[in-house]
Formats: C-alpha cells, sequence, structure tokens
C-alpha cells in the first residue's frame, strides 16, 4: 500500500468535506438576502406564500446539492434540510412534508432491500448466479463474461437493488479469475494483490490450459479487468430493467405523479419505457469494453466444469430457497397483474350504480384488483411473507438417548430485516421526495421553466426539452448521486415542458433514465465502486470504457425514448 499516497488522498476529502460543511449554508442566506428579481416576485402574487419562497427553494436546492457532493455529512442526514426549512419557511405544512418519508415508493424501496438480504441469507443468489454461468459450455473469454458476471448482475438487479445484486456477483468473478490463475490487482502476491480472497478447496480446477503473456508482478490481467468492469456496467444497466431496479425510475413515478395526478407509471409501462434501455445499454457496455480491452487470453476450458461442480454441490433447492423464489414470483404477478388490468378495466366500465349494466362477479374482482394493488402493495407482501412464514428444522442431539427436537424460524427475523435496510439511502429518497415537492409548492420549478422558455422562445420542441431533461439528470450525477440527481432535475424537467406548453411525463423520465447511466468514474454509482475496490480496474480504463458507453447510451435513450414513451403515453 502505498502510505504517502493514501494520506495525500484522506487530506484532500477532509478539504473537500470541510469547504462543503462552509459553503452550503452560506450560499443559502446569500442567496435568500439577495434582491428578488421582479420574475420572480409575480410567481406568488396570488400564492398565500411568502414571495422569498422561491429564493428558499433555490437555497434548500443548492445547499443540499453542496453537502450531498461533498458528502461533509451522511446523504441521509442532509436530507433533512428539506423538511425543516420548507416546513419553518411555510411552503409546505408540516403533515404534507413529514408523510413523504412514509411515500409508498419508499417501501418499494425497502423490500427490495429486504428481498436482497433473504436472497443471501438462503443462498438463492449463489444459485441463480452459478445457473446462469452453466449456460455457456464453450471457451469464448467475451462470451464467458457474459454469463458469469453480466447477465447475473442484470437478471438480479429485479430484486431492487443494484449495489445488492453487484455485493452477491462480485465475489463470484473474483473465484472465477482464481480458477484460471489471472492476476488481479498490482501487488507482487500469488493472488494479484486482491484483498478479496475465496477460498479454494480440493475440487478447485485450475486452468493453465494456454499461454500467459501477463505475469503477476505489478501488472493486471486484462481480461480481469474486462470482466470486473462488465460487472459493474452491466449493473448500471440493470438499474433500468424494471421499476423497482433503482431509486431514480421510482423518483420518476412520483414525480409524475405530482406534476400530472391522475397519470402515473406502472410496472408493465416501465416494461416498454425502460426495459429496452436495460437491454440496450448490456450490450453496448459489454462490447465497448472488450472492444478497448483486448483480454491476454484466446479460449478457457476449465470454467464451465468448475461451475457445473458447484452447482452440484450445493445440491437440491432448499426449501428456504423455495419459499424465498416463491415469495419474489407472487409480488412479480401482483406488480405486473394489475397494472395490465388497469387497461381493460377503467374507473368507467365497472362503475356502479348504471342499472342497465350487468357486470360479473369476475369482471368485479379483477376491477378492484387493478384498482386496490397498487406498487406498494406487493412490497409489503415481501416483507410481511419473508417476516411471518416460518419454516421448519430438526435438531437430533445425544444425551442419554437420541431425540429429534424441532424449532422454527422465519426467512428473515426482524432484527436481520431491520439491518438489511440502507436508512442512509430510506432517509435520502424521503428527503429528495420533499425537496422536489418544495421546489414545485414555492413556485422555482415554474420559473426555472419560464426563464428557460423565455430565453429559448419558439426553438422549444418537445423533443428539445426531452434532451435537456436526460443531459441534466446525467451530468449532475457524476457530481451527486443518481438518487440525488434524479430528485433535483426530474421536477425541473416537469417544470420546463409546463412552461412550454408541452406534456412533462416524457422529460420527467428523461431526467430519471439520464441519472441512471454514468459509469465512468467510481464515484458515479455504488456497483462502480464496488468493482474498483477489486484493485483490477485502473481508472483510465474505466473512464474510456465508461465514458464510451455513457454517450452512447445517452445518445440512444435522447432519440429513441420519446418513441417509447409514446406507447404508453
Amino acid at each position: 500500500m502505498n502510505i504517502p499516497r493514501l494520506k495525500s488522498y484522506i487530506d484532500i476529502s477532509k478539504k473537500k468535506e470541510n469547504m462543503g460543511l462552509i459553503l452550503g449554508p452560506l450560499l443559502f442566506v446569500v442567496i435568500i438576502f439577495f434582491p428578488t428579481p421582479q420574475s420572480m416576485i409575480e410567481i406568488n402574487l396570488e400564492n398565500p406564500i411568502s414571495q422569498l419562497s422561491p429564493q428558499i427553494a433555490l437555497g434548500a436546492m443548492i445547499w443540499m446539492v453542496i453537502w450531498w457532493v461533498t458528502e461533509c455529512v451522511p446523504l441521509g442526514f442532509t436530507s433533512l434540510l428539506a423538511p425543516f426549512i420548507f416546513i419553518t419557511s411555510g411552503i409546505l405544512p408540516v403533515n404534507e412534508a413529514l408523510t413523504k418519508f412514509a411515500d409508498p415508493i419508499i417501501w418499494i424501496f425497502i423490500s427490495g432491500f429486504i428481498l436482497a438480504a433473504a436472497f443471501q441469507k438462503c443462498g438463492l443468489d449463489e444459485r441463480i448466479a452459478y445457473r446462469l454461468a452453466t449456460f455457456y459450455k464453450g471457451n469464448n473469454p467475451k462470451i464467458a463474461t457474459f454469463f458469469i458476471a453480466s447477465l447475473p448482475v442484470f437478471i438480479l438487479s429485479m430484486t431492487g437493488s443494484i449495489t445488492a445484486s453487484t455485493t452477491i456477483v462480485f465475489p463470484f468473478v473474483v473465484a472465477f479469475m482464481k480458477i484460471l490463475n489471472m492476476p488481479i490487482g498490482t501487488t507482487n502476491t500469488n493472488d494479484g494483490g486482491n484483498t478479496h480472497k475465496t477460498p479454494t478447496s480440493n475440487n478447485d480446477v485450475i486452468d493453465n490450459s494456454y499461454p500467459r503473456n501477463v505475469s503477476s508482478k505489478d501488472k493486471r490481467s486484462k481480461y480481469a479487468e474486462a470482466s470486473f468492469l462488465s460487472l459493474g456496467q452491466a449493473a448500471t444497466a440493470g438499474a433500468m430493467l424494471l421499476l423497482i431496479s433503482t431509486a431514480p425510475n421510482l423518483i420518476a413515478k412520483s414525480t409524475v405523479e405530482d406534476f400530472v395526478p391522475d397519470e402515473t407509471i406502472s410496472f408493465t409501462d416501465w416494461f416498454i419505457i425502460g426495459t429496452p434501455h436495460a437491454i440496450i445499454g448490456l450490450l453496448i457496455s459489454w462490447s465497448i469494453i472488450f472492444l478497448i480491452i483486448k483480454p491476454e487470453v484466446n479460449s478457457l476450458s476449465a470454467s464451465y466444469v468448475r461451475f457445473r461442480t458447484n452447482l452440484k454441490r450445493m445440491g437440491k433447492i432448499t426449501t428456504e430457497e423455495k419459499v424465498v423464489l416463491s415469495i419474489l414470483f407472487a409480488a412479480l404477478i401482483l406488480w405486473i397483474v394489475p397494472s395490465v388490468l388497469r387497461s381493460f378495466y377503467p374507473d368507467a366500465t365497472v362503475s356502479g350504480g348504471d342499472s342497465s349494466q350487468t357486470v360479473d362477479i369476475v369482471s368485479i374482482i379483477f376491477y378492484n384488483l387493478a384498482k386496490n394493488v397498487p406498487e406498494s402493495v406487493p412490497a409489503l407482501l415481501i416483507i410481511l411473507a419473508i417476516g411471518l412464514i416460518k419454516l421448519r428444522k430438526s435438531k437430533v442431539q445425544e444425551e442419554e438417548k437420541i431425540t429429534n427436537t424441532t424449532t422454527t424460524y422465519p426467512l428473515l427475523s426482524w432484527n436481520e430485516m431491520l439491518k438489511a435496510i440502507d436508512w442512509n439511502i430510506v432517509f435520502l429518497f424521503g428527503g429528495g421526495l420533499v425537496l422536489g415537492l418544495g421546489i414545485e409548492s414555492s413556485g422555482l420549478a415554474l420559473w426555472i421553466g419560464n426563464q428557460i422558455s423565455d430565453n429559448v422562445g419558439g426553438n422549444f420542441t418537445a423533443s428539445s426539452i426531452f434532451a435537456i431533461g436526460a443531459i441534466l439528470g446525467f451530468i449532475l450525477s457524476y457530481a451527486a448521486s443518481n438518487t440525488a440527481s434524479a430528485v433535483i432535475t426530474c421536477p425541473i424537467a416537469a417544470s420546463l415542458a409546463i412552461g412550454a406548453g408541452f406534456n412533462p411525463i416524457p422529460p420527467i423520465i428523461a431526467a430519471g433514465l439520464g441519472a441512471s447511466i454514468s459509469s465512468a468514474i467510481p464515484s458515479t454509482t455504488p456497483p462502480m465502486a464496488i468493482i474498483y475496490s477489486s484493485r483490477a480496474v485502473s481508472i483510465l480504463n474505466m473512464f474510456k470504457t465508461g465514458m464510451i458507453s455513457d454517450l452512447l447510451r445517452l445518445t440512444i435513450l435522447i432519440f429513441i425514448g420519446p418513441m417509447l414513451i409514446d406507447l404508453v403515453f
């Protein structure tokens, strides 16, 4: 370890934190006392709130962005600024602000953490990863990486956490590299200096059947680097797979509901809007990585045998795994079916009061299922089922005679559930919703939309607003987390569209999707930070492959995104 370099990094980080701690509240005060523009005063002439409200909201937003970017305090703690400022300034009533921390969408997020923990505890995550890895029986290194690193993390992102999914697959890729005797880090050790060591058994297969051009001293394996980058970027692409895959998707849904009260984004809507971008992103990033990074290996011979052996060693699927899988499938059905039924059973179809209408019992059931089962209900089902379903376990004790005792246990205990939830992210999400609501209620969002609309004038089109939303979300995600980026840009994108007289739903979705693209540096998203911790990846190659992939995905979003959204809205 380079101690002077580490100390220098710590010193720089401390300076950045101290600067952010002071700069945030200082700019808040400066913005509030700055003379109010006449255009801002006119925004709230007919509203009962203060004419300073847009400035207060702007100052709060900048304060929170600075603290989010510099991370001078925990992200969730920063989010508490939003309700405090907006309540005390009269912009939001206390009930409206604080209830956002129990928003139905937050329960979807919480259920994702708990579901991922249940997968890990019973070993279902490992079984799925091994099963996906054995789908490919060939010896092409590039395709092997796709089935071993990219596809498993991409599929597992449906559990609601790309971070948890990356954590699940990461040691699997480390083990794969060890099987191939690939150096991972840059220090002169037998395992390439990698700190994440996976124990090997007597049955481990070491593949030395190919010539190697990389020594383990002071060099990384190009194949290992490409594989870890494929893991991180596949997880980032998986963020768009399902509505619940990452927070920005849910923020976009919440923003649509706030700005267009009669509309929402359903689970099936997202299959049309977001899933194609996820699949395209997966294929683009995987292709770009191996186009730029040329592996030193031409073929693999032992990987399939090794993973098949490990899968057999796990034995038959256990009762715990079956139950967790059943809970996931039940939740998926309840996420998908009601949103499909809503298109066949709108409110007018089965509304009561018309005696001339004969409605059968099946239609009534379907109507109630469509009306009363929003996306948060399956999330509650996941939490309740994982906590309440108990399994039996028999123990054999030998004392004076052999006796059998049976004990019962839940899939996850209450304490295990609490530990599984990332409360920092939950508070960040809740505070972000309050910030978005405050930006709208204060008139700031409308003012920003009017300013841009007035300056651009007749050059504003629906396509240009869509592009602005996507680009804003994308750029800001390099400075702040993807969640914080979506929180800030989704309301602004909506206001731009409303101010210009266009439907706000497409630019809101564009901002949410744009916030989930970035993957060029470790700080952009947790999966990239996780794979960087392996020391298998250089910052330069991460930036080159990430930036090319990101810009291609952003371009595709801008060009085909409006067409996909038009299929739904």
